[in-house]
């Protein structure tokens, strides 16, 4: 699923066997993460969400326009501010970190209603490649909200608790609790739900990524008629390794469906001091706009229907004290079949 490229600004190629025109509408909200962090060695690193129900009230208040999510992109991160050190623990730095979010929307027959839930990351442990059984707690909640006709559509970190130790032995740990967001339609409904699940591996230097083939199994399940809902990429037992696991959901019109995947890049930059380490003073901004790309596919008659962050697999540079690191951002755009 690691989709060809749209780089910069260049017009992405769109594959023909699209739908008519989709139309669609985006609006955009701010998500402030807390973080503190410790350590030299061993970097301890806890994240917090500012505000918890700043994405479910968003999407609440557009379902109310009769507006349907259907993915997700954050457009730039801010320079993290520092709001001060904590008294009572040494070393210990306090930062707040605001993140851009542009919504996609189609519009529905009625009004959506949203619904907020939480739960933790899937365990690496027991991870399972393929079509799954539900497993763990986030993804009994995902069914169980199905039962009651609330369809997944959105995911992102509420807590993370983060141990990475630096050296020759390097390893990291992290506990994390996500924000599930949920919507209620009746004119989308939701039936039964299939777990697809693989693993990404990378290497950071020089970057290199291997990305499973999930189009494959996707489209498989398009053609029954069953909807990708969301993309959930969490982290893996080892430290350059990802998990992934795409939630795929019937509608009530269970209308056969087929599948591509478009990526592009958000362009990070951040400055250098004088001992050459990279500074806390970090921005990303899209290198090229993502709003751009998902319009282009509506013109052409495929929707979005995900979009999610993966390791990177194109390597950045240092000019005049600038270090710049490419992101990408992989999106599934879904059409009649």
């Amino acid at each position: 699923m690691g989709g060809k490229s749209s780089k910069g600004s260049k017009e992405p190629t769109i594959p023909e066997g699209g739908g008519a025109p989709v139309k669609v509408s985006t609006s955009t909200y701010e998500r402030v993460t807390l973080s503190e962090s410790t350590g030299a060695v061993t970097l301890h690193t806890s994240l917090k969400l500012k505000d918890d129900g700043v994405t479910v009230e968003h999407l609440d208040a557009e379902g109310k326009k009769n507006l349907f999510c259907i993915g997700q992109i954050t457009e730039s991160i801010t320079p993290p501010h520092t709001t001060g050190k904590n008294e009572k623990k040494k070393n210990v730095t306090r930062h707040e970190i605001t993140a851009t979010v542009t919504a996609y929307f189609e519009a529905v027959e009625g009004s959506a209603e949203a619904r907020r839930v939480t739960a933790p990351a899937p365990d690496p442990q027991t991870f399972q490649v393929g079509v799954v059984e539900p497993a763990g707690e986030m993804q009994q909640a995902i069914v169980a909200q199905a039962k009651e006709g609330f369809r997944i559509v959105a995911t992102g970190i509420a807590t993370s608790e983060q141990k990475v130790t630096l050296g020759k032995m390097s390893k990291m740990k992290i506990d994390a609790v996500y924000d599930l967001t949920f919507l209620k339609c009746d004119a989308v409904g939701v039936g039964n739900t299939v777990f697809i699940q693989d693993i990404i591996t990378f290497k950071i230097f020089p970057p290199k990524v291997k990305f499973p083939d999930l189009l494959t199994r996707v489209n498989e399940f398009g053609a029954k008629g069953y909807r990708v809902s969301t993309v959930v990429v969490t982290a893996g037992s080892k430290l350059q390794e990802q998990l992934v696991q795409v939630v795929m959901q019937e509608t009530h019109a269970k209308q056969p469906v087929k599948y591509v995947t478009e990526k592009f890049y958000q362009l990070s930059t951040s400055t250098i001091n004088t001992s050459g380490s990279s500074s806390t003073a970090t921005t990303i901004k899209l290198n090229g706009d993502g709003t751009d790309v998902v319009q282009a596919y509506a013109d052409a008659g495929w929707t979005l229907r995900a979009a999610f962050n993966g390791p990177t697999d194109k390597r950045g540079g240092i000019s005049r004290g600038i270090m710049t690191n490419y992101m990408p951002i992989h999106c599934i755009f879904e059409a009649p079949l």
